[in-house]
């Protein structure tokens, strides 16, 4: 849910209906971020997950790109296969951590910095914008 949160955050919300539309976005990713360090929680591999988590890396920079007057194709391939090596990547991240000893929530945590600030690096642009919040 960080894509779409960071597209919610970075665009312009026209009306009642866009504020609460970007305001339950932030909201799913929040409660992702809870929901993804409780035990028991299936791991972000298992197919519906991690189709899931494609789909939405590719919609969100797709809405990015047009949103820039940009073509969609590409950005959306490159952010899918960003997820994918992403989800595996933090997958193996938290597997090595839990070896080691290091504490799940402490790991978790560090993955989603990272994560956020990943998707705040690539939604950043130093040019003004025509759809600021």
């Amino acid at each position: 849910m960080t894509g779409p949160a960071a597209v919610a955050l970075t665009g312009a919300a026209p009306g009642p209906a866009g504020v609460r539309a970007r305001r339950l976005i932030v909201a799913a990713a929040g409660a992702e971020l809870v929901v993804d360090k409780l035990p028991g929680v299936p791991s972000r591999l298992t197919p519906p997950a991690l189709a899931a988590r494609l789909i939405l890396a590719g919609v969100s920079a797709a809405v990015l790109a047009r949103r820039d007057g940009g073509r969609a194709t590409v950005p959306a391939l490159l952010a899918a296969s960003g997820a994918l090596a992403g989800s595996v990547a933090g997958a193996r991240w938290r597997g090595w951590a839990s070896r080691r000893g290091f504490p799940p929530f402490a790991a978790a945590v560090l993955e989603d910095v990272a994560v956020i600030g990943t998707a705040a690096a690539v939604t950043r642009c130093d040019a003004p914008r025509r759809h600021l919040m």
